[in-house]
């Protein structure tokens, strides 16, 4: 399998189009025509993960934050950026990052976060963006209109709501004539033909349109597809940082000792009044001071999120909001199990995924 298959699976998952503009997702070593075998996953890209692709033999790592953040104007091997970079080419290893765009998707960092805390009734806390949808117009031959019905459908287009299949047809007369160096289904060469055929029109959101466009050429009996992409108004999706919903009641200190056993660490960082009842949660992933307000707009009794600062925390409590900071490590970690499962079944099991389970920055509170 090459590393273009995959980093077309994960893309198809957590789309670029859902990055920040400042954002640097995507391939950040090697080629997109790699074979790949073996996939090492990781949040960072560090000297240690580098290490254990080399050990396992892993052509890939897929990292949550970008191996090349800044712009590079040039590349000193004698730097520690430069001694990784060289390393992986040498080693022959390509290394990916899905960092906002798998933050913000359906499924990603911040929906996996919000469904091991046990959130119920969840939301996006900051919306960043909406998936457009698009209609798409095919005329084909009244006797292929199943064909085409068929693979709109596998392709997913067609859903509206909680309804599937969703489509419109309508009967015409379809004129074309054949010139020389074309091949038509139907018809003669330089011949006005005249062919009954059905327009077809379903909806399809932005995430699997060219999905859509490729299954229904590859069933149209035409060498030249006539079919219309058309841009709507509708909004669908919403997609952004952080999910807010409900917990059934607990004390603080219940759910203390709930986050570090579901996050899998020692220690919390907390900020705020210590005796009340917590029945609303907002999390974020990473780092999320940014969304303070949001978390109190939403009437989140508790925030959990990482890299807390000084003033965010006065804010906190000014806001009258329970802080907590988890770490960024433990926050975001659990989206790796997530992605193993995903590209598994999406590759099926055709590449081995591994897990770098070790924060890349190792420290103690003592």
């Amino acid at each position: 399998m090459l590393v273009g298959d995959i980093t077309k699976v994960i893309e198809n998952f957590a789309p670029l189009y859902l990055a920040e503009e400042w954002d640097n997702s995507g391939l950040q070593v090697g080629n997109l025509k790699n074979e790949v075998n073996r996939v090492l996953l990781s949040l960072d890209a560090s000297e240690r993960a580098i290490e254990k692709a080399i050990e396992n033999k892993c052509e890939l790592i897929v990292t949550h934050h970008p191996f090349l953040f800044n712009p590079v104007s040039s590349i000193d091997l004698s730097s520690t950026k430069g001694k990784s970079i060289e390393k992986l080419i040498k080693s022959n290893i390509n290394v990916y990052s899905a960092h906002t765009n798998l933050d913000v998707t359906n499924e990603g960092v911040n929906d996996i976060l919000a469904n091991i805390i046990g959130i119920k009734n969840k939301k996006v806390l900051k919306s960043t963006i909406y998936d457009y949808l698009y209609k798409i117009v095919v005329y084909v031959p009244k006797t292929h209109e199943h064909n085409i019905l068929k693979a709109l459908s596998t392709s997913g287009a067609g859903f509206i709501g909680d309804y599937s299949d969703c489509s419109f047809s309508s009967i015409g007369i379809g004129r074309f004539k054949p010139l020389e160096g074309s091949n038509p289904f139907i018809g003669q060469l330089n011949e006005v033909e005249e062919v009954e055929e059905v327009r077809i029109e379903a909806i399809v959101t932005k995430k699997i349109l060219h999905k859509t466009i490729y299954e229904v050429k590859k069933a149209h009996p035409y060498e030249e597809v006539a079919l219309d992409i058309i841009k709507l108004e509708n909004l669908n999706e919403q997609y952004g940082y952080g999910r807010v919903g409900d917990i059934d009641p607990i004390s603080l200190n219940e759910a203390f000792d709930m986050i570090k056993s579901r996050l899998g660490t020692q220690n919390l960082i907390v900020y705020g009044e210590k005796n009340i009842q917590i029945r609303r949660i907002a999390v974020c992933g990473g780092s999320g001071s940014d969304f303070i307000v949001d978390a109190k707009k939403e009437n989140a009794d508790l925030y959990l999120t990482s890299d807390v600062k000084y003033h965010d925390a006065q804010l906190a409590k000014e806001l009258d909001l329970v802080l907590i900071d988890a770490g960024h490590f433990y926050t975001e970690k659990p989206v790796l199990n997530k992605l193993k499962e995903f590209l598994n079944k999406e590759l099926e099991n055709h590449v081995e995924c591994i897990i770098f389970e070790d924060p890349s920055y190792c420290y103690d509170i003592l």
